[in-house]
């Protein structure tokens, strides 16, 4: 499930990608964070370019790691169907892990702590 990403309406910010980064806190939930256009005057530690993935748009993207909530599975799996994108790959989905668990990442820290162990679990 992890990479896995869908558009997602969260009012009133209507429909963004998301993209699943981590397993939630309890079985049947991930951790999912919102991808939006980079704004001027936005510094992310996190950029993704168009060309990386079909469902990246703008020229640069970036997570939005402060709106990150935990969604159930049915509820991805319905909209990842709808969407009907590819997974994000390893080497991006590396770099989104990265920035989410650094110690200035605006992740809220429960959060972070669930990424940060999904993270140390993966083979290196």
């Amino acid at each position: 499930m992890v990479g896995s990403c869908f558009y997602y309406d969260t009012p009133p910010h209507g429909a963004h990608p998301w993209v699943v980064i981590a397993p939630g806190s309890r079985p049947g939930w991930f951790v999912c964070v919102n991808i939006t256009t980079r704004r001027s005057g936005v510094l992310s530690a996190c950029e993704l370019l168009r060309d990386e993935h079909p469902m990246l748009t703008s020229p640069v993207s970036i997570p939005v790691f402060n709106r990150a909530r935990e969604l159930p599975l049915p509820l991805i799996e319905r909209h990842v169907t709808q969407s009907g994108f590819p997974k994000f790959d390893p080497p991006l989905m590396a770099r989104i892990h990265s920035a989410a668990v650094a110690r200035d990442s605006a992740l809220p820290n429960p959060l972070k702590r669930i990424v940060l162990a999904f993270v140390s679990s993966l083979p290196r």
